[in-house]
């Protein structure tokens, strides 16, 4: 599999022995002392600091990472003449701490005294396994998230679900669980990801708590099964990653196949939706993405699902091979109103396919007869596009004659085709009069559900697609936004731990119910 592979840079210790040599890497200055903490100069072990040159103007010079042995010493060879910055990566259990040190041709002292931080609460509990095996010794590593960072940002939490390879270096807090799985740790109010580390038939844990006062909070580990298969053609592509979305609560799963296509992914028991997602880049330089849920289908609802009892194997795929092949699509767009062409409309296209080809957004503007034709390419043998076409002072249609793109009709095409009269006749937008959306989410025990989005999706083209947040309170307001006459389709999430709810509870896109916007309306959510 061709892979984009980030350059990773030596220290400046290798460079020096790349151009000293061994025997001259033995004269070189260096940088050591002792870190310690409090008023009785404790020595603090496996500490890490953060080694930079205070001027990086001229010398390619890239930051090292030293860390302190079992009693607080530290050591670095640098090179003579220059002037280094100390910092410490830890600024979340001690004070922030930075100096600067100029450097000659002998080696440095330098002792770093720390403070501790005042923390503001106290999370403890305990951890037990599935399975009964001994978590005793592990470690379960906080990562501190943005103030401003919403838990319900599903996009941005889930950048914190690969596993770091360096922990200690990713994590703001650390505690080793005791030998009866009790667990303790002071952190400052915030947003956190956790990681509760795990080994052999125990599932590592990810999650997320949010700290505003002491927290007790217990985790169970969930017994770890294996699920695994094969992909076909990853030749080609840049990226290749295979996901399991549990039906229960819980976070997704992912795994990246090796060279050969083989996979293998650890997973919490229960029963599975699995996706492949893969993107190449052209020689153009554009990215083609490619989706397909399990077996050989491209809809969440159409999927075949894994039920994860024991290891599970054979779960594999067959990627097209990325290779380009042309096909036009061509027709007219006009007022339905008057007849009259519209020029300078905006005709676009994405595949009908949720995540196939979604990366390549194919649109063009009508002449002044109200025509137009676009030349795309596709990688796919057969594939189907949703057609919008919308100008100013109109609705927005989806092909054909319809308001959102959850009903509009598929354009079948192939390599090498051309497909003509795919038409639209769009109806004149009021832009005068507006309504609001808004309402709460609520549990089957009508519980407020005080997370996630709901998201609008309307033909107005003053509008478009839009999402708000759901309050604390399960609240959300769209505010007055939707044009009189226009149509509205909701959605509603309310996190990991809920099925997405699409109005009024249908099963598809296809069930769901439109809101035609006359007035105001509320429009409240049984979260499952």
């Amino acid at each position: 599999m061709r892979k984009l592979t980030t350059m990773k840079v030596l220290t400046t210790f290798m460079l020096v022995l790349l151009i000293a040599g061994f025997a001259q890497a033995q004269f070189l200055p260096s940088i050591s002392g002792k870190v310690t903490v409090g008023d009785n100069n404790d020595p603090v072990a496996n500490f890490k600091i953060l080694l930079s040159l205070s001027n990086n103007d001229t010398l390619q010079f890239h930051p090292v990472f030293v860390e302190t042995d079992e009693m607080g010493n530290f050591y670095q060879q640098v090179v003579p003449n220059l002037t280094y910055t100390l910092a410490a990566i830890d600024t979340f259990s001690y004070e922030p701490f930075s100096a600067q040190i100029a450097v000659g041709t002998e080696p440095v002292v330098y002792d770093i005294k720390l403070n501790y931080r005042q923390q503001d609460a106290t999370i403890s509990g305990t951890v037990t396994a599935e399975d009964g095996s001994d978590v005793g010794g592990k470690t379960i590593y906080l990562l501190k998230l943005p103030d401003e960072l919403e838990l319900s940002d599903s996009l941005m939490i889930e950048t914190h679900y690969e596993i770091p390879h360096h922990l200690v270096q990713w994590a703001s807090y650390k505690t080793e669980i005791g030998s009866d799985g009790s667990y303790s740790i002071d952190v400052l109010f915030g947003k956190y990801v956790v990681y509760v580390e795990a080994e052999g038939t125990t599932l590592a844990h990810w999650g997320l708590i949010e700290v505003n006062a002491d927290l007790t909070f217990d985790f169970m580990l969930r017994e770890k099964k294996v699920l695994s298969g094969h992909i076909e053609n990853v030749d080609g592509y840049d990226f290749v990653r295979v996901s399991g979305f549990s039906l229960n609560r819980g976070r997704p799963f992912s795994a990246t196949p090796d060279a050969n296509g083989d996979y293998t992914m650890d997973v919490a028991p229960g029963k599975y939706v699995v996706r492949l997602t893969a993107t190449f880049i052209s020689d153009d330089g554009d990215k083609y993405l490619y989706a397909v849920f399990y077996d050989s289908v491209y809809r969440a609802e159409d999927a075949t699902l894994v039920d994860v009892q024991d290891d599970t194997y054979g779960i594999d795929f067959t990627l097209p091979p990325a290779q380009l092949y042309p096909f036009t699509v061509s027709g007219t767009v006009t007022s339905a109103k008057s007849g009259n062409p519209i020029a300078d409309a905006t005709v676009s296209f994405v595949s009908f396919n949720p995540l196939v080809n979604v990366l390549q957004w194919h649109a063009v503007n009508t002449d002044k007869n109200g025509e137009y034709t676009y030349a795309g390419k596709t990688f796919l043998q057969e594939d189907s596009l949703i057609g919008f076409a919308y100008a100013d002072g109109f609705f927005g249609e989806f092909y054909d004659d319809a308001a959102t793109h959850v009903n509009a009709t598929p354009i079948v095409y192939h390599p090498n085709e051309d497909i003509s009269g795919i038409d639209f006749a769009l109806d004149t937008l009021d832009v005068d009069t507006a309504y609001a959306i808004s309402g709460t989410l609520y549990d089957e025990n009508g519980k407020i559900v005080g997370q996630g989005t709901v998201t609008a999706f309307t033909n107005a083209t003053n509008v478009g697609v839009v999402t708000v947040q759901v309050d604390s309170n399960g609240h959300y307001d769209f505010g007055a936004l939707f044009p009189a006459g226009s149509t509205v389709y909701l959605q509603a999430w309310g996190g990991y731990g809920y099925v997405i709810n699409i109005y009024d509870n249908a099963e598809s896109w296809a069930d769901a119910t439109p809101v035609v916007m006359k007035n105001d309306v509320t429009i409240d959510f049984v979260m499952k």
